[in-house]
């Protein structure tokens, strides 16, 4: 069981991408798999037609991550949908590609929603 779903859209933002995602890989998280009893994290990636070489990009550096590699441009809404409706996830967080996640903030907001049941 996934403890997290982490659903980024993008479109056109390669290097902003990658700078997510370095930092999710980078955080107190297991991603996809168990780990030294780390929460575990899904990744998904909506990408909406693209030109700037994003989803070969994710695909080299990130094989973990779950793409989506839409053939139009999807926008945020549907683009968040389309991954809502696959994501395994206990807990969802909708990121923004421009988003850095720092340290272990998200380890965080685990810790805090388990402990919290009534948020």
């Amino acid at each position: 069981m996934m403890d997290v779903s982490i659903i980024i859209v993008n479109w056109n933002v390669k290097d902003l991408l990658d700078q997510c995602l370095a930092s999710l890989y980078n955080g107190s998280l297991a991603i996809s798999q168990p780990q030294d009893q780390l929460p575990v994290a899904e990744i998904i990636v909506v990408d909406s037609a693209s030109s700037d070489d994003s989803v070969a990009m994710v695909r080299a550096k990130y094989p973990d991550v779950r793409l989506f590699a839409e053939t139009e441009n999807v926008g945020f809404t549907r683009g968040n949908n389309l991954a809502l409706k696959e994501a395994q996830g206990r807990y969802l967080l909708l990121l923004n590609p421009d988003t850095e996640v720092i340290d272990d903030a998200i380890l965080q907001l685990i810790r805090y929603m388990n402990t919290h049941t009534d948020v």
